[in-house]
């Protein structure tokens, strides 16, 4: 019970300095944008903006689901690499190709409901290897 708990408050302790550490960015890029300059390369255009409120709903979605890889895969640290980078590429591929056509997506509901599930099923997963194995080597 106790390497339950311990394992879920350092998975949610994670989540939340993330968070807050991307708050501070965030608010740190609001007088940015008003200070910093116009940038022109190559005759293009390059303006810096404000850090969207969106992003914020990252950590609650990936860390999650890095975590139960982690879990489930703690005896083979490199197949848990692997698969960890594989997923963030992953994201950050399909944030970039698919931006326009998943913004309307990026809504509070429908990412609180995947962050909730991915908290789920690494809850499950947690409970399952906690009362079952040794959660260290």
């Amino acid at each position: 019970r106790e390497r339950f708990c311990a394992t879920l408050a350092v998975a949610a302790t994670g989540a939340v300095l993330v968070t807050a550490f991307m708050a501070l960015v965030a608010v740190l890029s609001v007088p940015l944008s008003r200070l910093l300059p116009d940038l022109h390369v190559f005759g293009g255009r390059l303006t810096y903006r404000v850090i969207s409120v969106r992003v914020f709903y990252g950590p609650w979605v990936l860390l999650p689901i890095a975590a139960t890889i982690h879990l489930v895969f703690y005896r083979r640290p490199i197949l848990s690499m692997i698969l960890l980078m594989a997923l963030m590429y992953t994201v950050v591929l399909t944030a970039e190709l698919l931006s326009h056509d998943l913004r309307p997506l990026a809504n509070a509901p429908a990412s609180g409901t995947l962050a909730a599930l991915c908290w789920l099923a690494f809850i499950l997963a947690l409970s399952r290897i906690a009362h079952r194995r040794p959660l260290v080597r």
